[in-house]
């Protein structure tokens, strides 16, 4: 059996400003003939404003939804971030690539590194790796100062320390397999004061032989003898030459 159907004028209906979520509104199903149910007014508000806002809870925003903008680069809270506050925060760090640091730039516990083309690893240089560096050229400095020092000092004590005097003389005619001594002042070996003649460089010529059979103790006396041997078959001149090394006598010892 049909159900009767009555219409209401407008002005009979009551008004829902005093309605609630939990009340209930006699509502139909589609279609002529459909089924009369009570419904919760939250359900239907809900059916007619889900299509047109986002819930509360993990809403799904469409379109370019915006927010207020943060202007304090320090947050650290719940606040949303716009895209002018991930601006702003961009602009304060230095890009990957040829960055630009301002201020007292520094690393932390971990330095940053690279590896070259060969395998190398390179690593940024901190303040306290420059550091270090200097004062290791500055330890190598001194050190250097102070073998500077040592080897002038050194080289103060060796001046004079050694010298070599050569000595010459002219012989004519020595015959074949000749014997020349030379004494007195025609040939005169003079130690220097404060010296000892340690080594005897004897110079040869061809044939000839030189050797010093005595020294003089000082530059006045004349004991010294030159021995001049030709090992020729024949007569020859020339020069006899001897070369004698002396040291200071405060380094000789007894």
């Amino acid at each position: 059996m049909a159900i009767a159907e009555e219409r209401l004028p407008v002005s009979d209906l009551t008004q829902l400003s005093s309605v609630v979520a939990d009340d209930m509104l006699l509502t139909q199903t589609s279609g002529s003939n459909g089924d009369v149910m009570l419904t919760p007014i939250s359900e239907i508000v809900s059916r007619i404003l889900e299509p047109l806002f986002a819930q509360l809870d993990s809403p799904a925003l469409t379109g370019e939804p915006t927010a207020p903008s943060i202007t304090d680069n320090t947050a650290e809270d719940d606040r949303i971030a716009t895209t002018a506050f991930v601006q702003l925060i961009a602009a304060l760090k230095a890009s990957t690539a040829s960055p630009e640091f301002t201020g007292q730039a520094h690393f932390a516990d971990h330095v940053p590194t690279t590896e070259t083309g060969e395998g190398e690893t390179v690593a940024l240089a901190t303040a306290e790796d420059i550091q270090n560096l200097a004062n290791s050229i500055s330890d190598l400095s001194t050190a250097i100062s102070e073998l500077t020092g040592s080897l002038g000092a050194l080289n103060t004590a060796l001046t004079g320390l050694v010298m070599v005097k050569t000595y010459t003389y002219a012989y004519t005619n020595l015959a074949a397999n000749g014997y020349l001594q030379v004494t007195g002042t025609m040939f005169k070996i003079a130690t220097p004061a404060g010296y000892t003649p340690i080594a005897v460089r004897r110079v040869t010529t061809g044939n000839v032989v030189c050797e010093i059979s005595a020294f003089l103790g000082s530059v006045t006396g004349s004991v010294t003898a030159l021995n001049i041997k030709n090992t020729a078959s024949s007569a020859v001149s020339g020069t006899a030459s001897i070369e004698i090394m002396y040291v200071k006598s405060s380094y000789v010892k007894a």
